[in-house]
């Protein structure tokens, strides 16, 4: 790893402080790597410090992490509002959004609402989704589980129950299930095909939470996409293969992702 010193920072979103940790070139090109279900921005900190020379935030999702908690657990369009109002506050346009596991429905739903809404202005300049949910298979909570299950024989990056008790437990487990039923709601595959901007969906190989035939689907719908797969990788790949995750966002970033608009060449 680079041994970069991530730093910590709070901002008031609509009436929640929400916390992020902020790592990298403070002139790079900026990246937000949304964590997954439970979880908090402490588990992509190695991935976002095998990132130097981009300007990375890490923002916990309100509800979760060093966060504060909204009344009730928020749907994916609520989490993607908050994300959206958290890149106001922070003041961040023309970024690579980067999403795990249910974060990438949360990713998702933002730079299709772009779109829908004719911004001038944009969170998202690309987007990168790794191992996004939920199958239409197995969209339940007992899917879920079952494929959860299924994963954890694979899984050497943190998919051990033991490994997710303590953020679950922080962020509530009633929470955690409402937050998850509220995934399975929402198809994202519906709003992939909105987006257009280009997208990465990053696939492990041995992920049975988000298989590779339905990252092959998703990857379908996709006017500017392409897909990449981590050899050995199952659904926490973030824990896992951190490095190899940013590798493939730093090619995509740097052979994809076009110049903002009236950048210096």
């Amino acid at each position: 790893m680079t041994g970069l010193q991530l730093a910590r920072r709070w901002d008031e979103v609509r009436g929640l402080r929400m916390r992020s940790l902020v790592v990298g070139d403070p002139e790079g090109q900026p990246v937000v790597l949304v964590h997954g279900l439970g979880l908090a921005s402490e588990s992509l900190a190695d991935m976002a410090s095998a990132l130097p020379e981009f300007r990375v935030y890490v923002p916990d999702l309100p509800g979760f992490g060093g966060s504060d908690h909204p009344p009730r657990a928020l749907s994916i369009k609520g989490l993607a509002d908050a994300l959206d109002h958290w890149c106001e506050v922070v003041g961040l346009t023309d970024a690579v959004l980067v999403g795990n596991s249910y974060g990438a429905q949360v990713v998702a739903e933002l730079a299709a609402r772009e779109v829908e809404e004719h911004r001038s202005r944009r969170r998202a300049r690309a987007i990168a989704l790794i191992g996004p949910t939920c199958e239409p298979e197995h969209r339940s909570l007992t899917g879920q589980v079952s494929r959860w299950i299924a994963n954890g024989s694979n899984d050497e990056g943190g998919g051990n129950p033991l490994a997710l008790l303590g953020p679950y437990l922080k962020a509530g487990l009633r929470r955690t299930v409402r937050t998850a039923w509220a995934a399975t709601r929402h198809r994202i595959e519906d709003r992939l095909p909105i987006i257009d901007v280009p997208v990465l969906i990053i696939a492990g190989e041995l992920d049975e939470i988000s298989p590779l035939d339905w990252t092959e689907r998703l990857v379908g719908l996709l006017s500017n996409g392409e897909r990449r797969v981590v050899e050995g990788g199952a659904h926490s790949m973030h824990g896992s293969h951190p490095e190899r995750l940013a590798h493939l966002v730093r090619l995509f970033v740097r052979n994809r992702v076009p110049e903002p608009a009236g950048a210096a060449t």
